[in-house]
């Protein structure tokens, strides 16, 4: 990890319009609760948007089938795709809260969508957090990038539900009460979880 010495600053995510940025979410609504604002601030912007979503949903907190609830989750996708402007959202459909970075069937979707959208920023989830599919999200990524291009640097981990240290934060994006208030509105989409409340 590059963290940062005691004098330096983060540096200041701010979009300029010509990103083409891809998200990995483990799950539907990663993306929101993690860079909800600043995928607004890029949306604004007209950078490219493109959006990958790892798992099926069958491990979210409902009281519905996994069937349904996998279902409810994929429509809430498509609806964070329209809210935000994603131009693609791709659903690999791995089994929820089983997300294995060695699954080569994976690693190949990635190089597959980085080859098709070819990004110039990737968003992924913090390598510490309590969540295993979101850790193994970013494993995943590490690994189809050493096949996609072992060059590329331009990547940002986000917080999901794990506390980050600030010592180690490198990169931030500030919101102001405007983008925030819509950051919180886009929440709405998420219906299918009693744990979202």
């Amino acid at each position: 990890f590059k963290t940062r010495k005691n004098n330096e600053t983060c540096e200041k995510i701010t979009p300029r319009g010509n990103e083409r940025i891809l998200v990995l979410s483990p799950h539907v609504d990663d993306e929101t609760i993690g860079l909800g604002g600043s995928l607004i601030k890029y949306s604004i912007s007209g950078a490219k948007l493109d959006l990958v979503y790892l798992t099926d949903g069958s491990g979210s907190t409902s009281y519905k089938s996994k069937e349904e609830t996998i279902k409810e989750r994929m429509e809430e996708g498509y609806k964070v795709r329209d809210s935000y402007g994603f131009q693609n959202v791709y659903f690999l459909e791995k089994v929820d809260g089983f997300l294995d970075s060695g699954d080569l069937d994976l690693i190949n979707k990635l190089v597959d969508i980085f080859k098709k959208e070819k990004p110039n920023i990737i968003f992924s989830p913090f390598l510490i957090d309590g969540n295993t599919d979101h850790v193994e999200t970013t494993k995943a990524l590490h690994k189809a990038l050493e096949i996609w291009d072992d060059s590329f640097e331009n990547i940002y981990l986000y917080q999901v539900n794990t506390l980050i240290e600030p010592q180690i934060v490198n990169a931030i994006s500030l919101l102001d009460k405007k983008v925030y208030e819509e950051k919180v509105e886009k929440f709405h989409i998420f219906q299918s979880q009693w744990a979202m409340g």
